[in-house]
């Protein structure tokens, strides 16, 4: 039997297809690519298992790029569309191309990745780990109380004629949140097209001079369906644009007494409105994993520091020989230096790389993490050094891969 890994082409795109039906469309019938279709993009950056010539197992890496705090942008793999055949799972097949592909990200330059996943515990053993959190919040809408900000606007817009205008303010909110993706990789179509036959209706809140500053996507529930009305994007630069769209939900009371709001970490929620029906559920944001630590620590930026921290650590990482071993880490000015060293010094602090990317992405950060028993209790000092090198600090996406 050949074992072959290659990254797909088009000529293997039915192939693909089938496998794809298979793991996530429930056998449905997919249809052959045309002659005249342009190069699937996502079929051109998956890694295929051949077995004897026969695509029996993928994992796609989709380029993207992401804000990643402090003005920084960082290189991203998206890992997606992860399967393996029914007659060959429990082989390790996903296993060899999940490993393969952490290579090609720091070959790439991906210096981070995330995804979505069926188990957290299966990918935890390559280095992904739960980062960030989501507030899925039931909202009263009729505990609102109006607030007609003096000077804004809101209008309903076609989002999709109006992205040139929509994608710099876009990328003012997105730089708030760690691996929110840039304008220019975010998927816009994702915001404006039809879901299940039914629009999503897309309202801008407008200051006085025109200027956008909150964006709201509203959708109802299909008839008969138990589901709440959701707002899946909730986007403000200042207090006086979020309480506009709020205005917005309230009057929605009309039809329906409670709204479904999915909102970062942070969304001041119970500081605008705390009833005993108002109902906030924390979640996941996803798995992330800091690909190559060398990258993360050239390519980031910090608020500017006076003091000087240095912290020595031992990295667990079995599956990407350029993170293992002994780091020297040294806050500078303006971000992080990283210095791998063969020589067998004590650590500060001995970690595996799903807890330093958890730190890396600032949430959770030190204190629940030493909490949890994920990262030793350490000197004042050692913690002074973790924190001025891995701030806390928001993740939040609103892209699915």
């Amino acid at each position: 039997m050949a074992i072959e890994f290659r990254m797909l082409e088009r000529g293997d795109y039915t192939e693909h297809q089938n496998l794809m039906s298979m793991a996530f469309g429930r056998g449905g019938i997919r249809q052959p690519l045309a002659d005249d279709a342009p190069d699937p993009v996502g079929l051109l950056n998956t890694i295929g298992l051949f077995e004897d010539g026969k695509l029996m197992s993928s994992v796609g890496v989709e380029p993207y790029r992401v804000h990643f705090g402090y003005g920084t942008q960082l290189g991203y793999g998206g890992i997606g569309g992860v399967a393996c055949a029914n007659e060959r799972r429990g082989r390790g097949y996903v296993q060899q191309l999940l490993i393969r592909s952490l290579a090609l990200m720091e070959e790439r330059g991906q210096t981070v990745s995330g995804l979505y996943p069926f188990a957290y515990a299966f990918y935890r053993k390559f280095g992904w780990e739960y980062v960030g959190h989501v507030q899925n919040i039931k909202l009263p809408v009729r505990e609102l109380k109006r607030s007609n900000p003096a000077g804004w606007k809101v209008d309903e817009i076609d989002l999709e004629a109006n992205l040139d205008v929509v994608k710099p303010f876009y990328d003012s909110v997105a730089a708030n949140y760690r691996s929110a993706f840039t304008a220019a990789t975010h998927k816009w179509p994702d915001d404006y097209k039809p879901h299940d036959n039914r629009k999503s209706f897309i309202y801008v809140a407008r200051d006085e001079r025109g200027e956008i500053g909150g964006l709201m996507r509203f959708r109802y529930p299909a008839h008969g369906s138990t589901d709440l009305p959701s707002v899946g994007r909730l986007w403000s630069n200042c207090p006086a644009a979020l309480h506009s769209l709020l205005d917005v939900i309230r009057d929605i009371g009309v039809q329906h007494d409670t709204v479904n709001l999915r909102v970062p970490s942070d969304f001041p929620m119970l500081s605008i409105n705390c009833s005993h029906e108002t109902n906030i559920a924390l979640e996941p944001v996803y798995q992330g994993r800091i690909v190559s630590i060398a990258q993360w620590a050239a390519g980031i930026t910090l608020p500017t520091a006076t003091g000087e921290h240095a912290l020595s650590i031992r990295v667990h990482d079995p599956h990407c020989p350029w993170n293992d071993g002994r780091w020297t880490l040294t806050r500078t000015p303006t971000g992080v230096s990283a210095e791998k060293s063969d020589v067998a010094l004590n650590p500060d602090i001995e970690l595996d790389i799903s807890t330093f990317s958890q730190l890396a992405f600032g949430d959770p950060s030190r204190v629940p993490l030493q909490a949890a028993g994920k990262l030793p209790l350490a000197s004042a000092a050692v913690n002074a050094a973790i924190d001025a090198i891995f701030p806390p600090h928001a993740v939040y996406l609103w892209d699915g891969f």
